[in-house]
């Protein structure tokens, strides 16, 4: 009888230890598991090839009241850095509005193989990326009556940065640039449509720097005119209605003249 006792005993105490055990290695192994929970995905997953202008959207699989931060790489470049969702790369002012989202603009990029990083960083500093190898096609051409630099003085009514004489802008494929540049923004995007017509936006941002911010949040589309005189030498640049961009609306308009 007591034998029996005995080896009840220790059985009943043997399986104690086991489920014990294995309790606790249940809880180690949820400790692990939520120090990897974090991860993120974005719209460019499964592309192998970009079109010119796309959104870029990161999404990270916990809620925003835990992620600090989204970082957007290109060619292992930091380009961009978002800290409100919806992770829009280039940012979506908060509107979430479809005409308020910033694209990827590829045109500052050589047409290839190229690798495209969104890493999302939680509150605690625990981060999770996602990379995508795709290939960039080439930009389309301007006009070539448009393409080369052209100026415009200050004193015509253009809206100049303070101290400057003239402004200048240079056209080519990436866009439409600036000097002397504003204290934000790089270039403008710019679509070409038949009958002199050029919209502009969103803003290309290239891996030049890392932006805070933009020329226009995030530079609303908006169609322009563009008329080039006969002898190639000047072209004059009219807003279709109101442009809600003030950056372009006052300091882009009237007649430019080619530089050399």
């Amino acid at each position: 009888m007591y034998a029996t006792t005995r080896i009840r005993v220790c059985i009943g105490v043997a399986l104690s230890l086991v489920i014990a055990s294995v309790s606790l290695g249940v809880v180690a192994t949820s400790g692990a598991a939520s120090r990897e929970q974090l991860k993120v995905t974005s719209t460019l997953d499964g592309r192998k090839v970009l079109p010119v202008r796309i959104r870029w959207r990161a999404r990270p699989n916990v809620p925003s009241s835990k992620v600090a931060k989204v970082e957007y790489l290109i060619d292992h470049h930091l380009i961009w850095t978002e800290y409100h969702p919806p992770y829009y790369y280039g940012g979506d002012e908060g509107k979430n509005d479809p005409k308020a989202i910033n694209s990827l603009v590829t045109t500052f990029l050589r047409p290839g193989r190229h690798t495209f990083t969104v890493r999302s960083v939680a509150i605690g500093g625990q981060t999770a990326t996602d990379v995508v190898k795709a290939r960039t096609v080439k930009a389309p051409s301007p006009p070539t009556q448009l393409v080369g630099k052209w100026t415009q003085p200050c004193s015509t009514g253009v809206s100049c940065p303070p101290g400057a004489q003239s402004i200048t802008i240079t056209i080519t494929s990436v866009g439409w640039g600036f000097e002397p540049q504003p204290s934000f923004g790089d270039r403008w995007d710019a679509r070409y449509l038949h009958g002199g017509k050029v919209v502009f936006g969103p803003e290309v941002i290239t891996s030049r720097r890392s932006p805070q911010g933009a020329f226009c949040g995030v530079d609303p589309l908006h169609t322009w005119t563009y008329t080039i005189a006969p002898d190639g030498k000047s072209f004059d640049l009219q807003s279709v209605g109101v442009d809600p961009c003030p950056d372009r609306r006052n300091g882009i308009r009237g007649t430019w003249t080619r530089v050399g």
